[in-house]
């Protein structure tokens, strides 16, 4: 971390090793051999492997299978090794044009295919288009959105619309009109009683 600012006795501190909203990755590696990795190797992997789950492998089988055997040992570790990984990943990222809560536009531009992973996460409310075109999201990483993206340019939105709300305005207008007839009919009964002219 880079110490950039400090307000009394906080200090203000930058990650140095930050990444995009989004970023594509080459190689995969299978959920249930990742859950076989310890908590640093997971870390350590993670930047050189998107994380599928068994079940999707055959959607991504254009991509490389990253294989147990090449997972750097803890010991041999180093802060130099992190940045590599971070500056490759870095080479393919998501570009935002427009972020709003429930619309976030992007671009990027693929060298090759590649998984496009977004730190958004897995929810059937987001609606996923490649330029234009709706796609299919997968779960990466135990829950945030991939994209599976071929080489070339692409204009990424994202739309959210809560899976809730039609199902709330139905029933909002469905108790909005029993109350319009329950006030008609009662006014009616009033009317024939002779309370109300």
């Amino acid at each position: 971390h880079d110490s950039i600012a400090k307000f009394g006795d906080v200090l203000v501190l930058k990650n140095k090793y930050n990444l995009s909203l989004g970023f594509g990755y080459s190689n995969y590696l299978k959920l249930s051999d990742f859950e076989k990795l310890s908590m640093v190797q997971k870390d350590l992997v993670s930047t050189k492997a998107c994380v599928v789950n068994d079940e999707d492998v055959s959607k991504v089988n254009s991509l490389t299978e990253f294989n147990l055997k090449d997972t750097l040992p803890v010991n041999l570790f180093t802060f130099d090794i992190l940045k590599q990984n971070m500056d490759s990943l870095k080479k393919c990222t998501l570009q935002i044009v427009e972020f709003k809560p429930t619309l976030i536009k992007a671009s990027i531009n693929l060298p090759a295919t590649k998984m496009l992973y977004t730190a958004i996460p897995f929810d059937k409310g987001w609606a996923v288009k490649d330029n234009g075109n709706p796609v299919e999201k997968l779960i990466l990483s135990n829950g945030m959105t991939g994209i599976f993206l071929s080489k070339g340019n692409h204009s990424i939105e994202f739309i959210y619309t809560s899976l809730n709300f039609k199902k709330g305005l139905l029933i909002s207008v469905i108790s909005f009109c029993i109350f319009i007839v329950i006030l008609l009919v009662s006014k009616k009964k009033l009317i024939k009683k002779g309370f109300v002219d």
